[in-house]
């Protein structure tokens, strides 16, 4: 009786998978010629698609690579630029201060004038 159980489920098992397997059948059978080639054609532009999306991926990979150097190079610039910037303030600056000492020619040619005088009362001659 046990054998007998057995067996009628493994019975109904295989039915079963008969069963589904014929459903699969009628619907593959079902299927037309202008079906199939619609199928065809739809996974052909899906797998174009997809090669197109894979495509943009690496592209925008690359680019993103690039414009990461791109902002390195920008950022080294910056920070040589600020310092030429500081540098060239200091030399407005020492500049600036030249132009007031230079402005008064007049003071300024006393001053040489004076600076001859002192340094003429300074010369010392040697006996011979």
């Amino acid at each position: 009786m046990e054998r007998k159980s057995e067996i009628e489920a493994t019975i109904v098992t295989l039915l079963e998978h008969s069963s589904r397997n014929i459903n699969r059948m009628k619907q593959i059978s079902s299927v037309t010629a202008q079906e199939l080639k619609i199928m065809q054609e739809d996974l052909s532009f899906k797998e174009t698609e997809m090669h197109k999306s894979q495509s943009t991926s690496k592209n925008l990979t690359t680019e993103s690579q690039r414009l990461q150097q791109d902002l390195q190079k920008v950022e080294q610039l910056e920070t040589k630029i600020n310092s030429e910037l500081t540098s060239l303030k200091d030399k407005i600056q020492q500049m600036s201060e030249g132009l007031k000492t230079y402005s008064n020619l007049d003071a300024l040619r006393a001053s040489a004038e004076e600076k001859k005088k002192v340094n003429y009362n300074f010369v010392v001659v040697w006996p011979l």
